[in-house]
């Protein structure tokens, strides 16, 4: 979590005012075993609580970020806007 806030930080400290920052991320799910022993991904997942946080300590402010799951709440996007 401290890299991925690290790099949103720096990527928010480049944008141009009203630029908007877009990320994803994979919720726990019961994928994720066949994933990571069968294909050999090892991946990092967040809820979308460590989303927010990753976007609010790097810079964006809360009126200007969004977390959005698809229906089965799996994938997540991450957006947000510096003003």
């Amino acid at each position: 979590q401290p890299q991925a806030i690290e790099i949103c930080a720096k990527l928010y400290a480049r944008l141009v005012p009203n630029g908007v920052f877009i990320t994803c991320n994979v919720h726990d799910n019961i994928e994720q075993r066949f994933v990571r022993d069968i294909v050999g991904w090892d991946m990092v997942y967040r809820d979308a609580c460590h989303l927010a946080e990753m976007l609010l300590e790097g810079g964006f402010k809360p009126e200007d970020s969004r977390i959005i799951y698809e229906p089965l709440g799996i994938h997540g996007l991450a957006i947000g806007r510096k003003t």
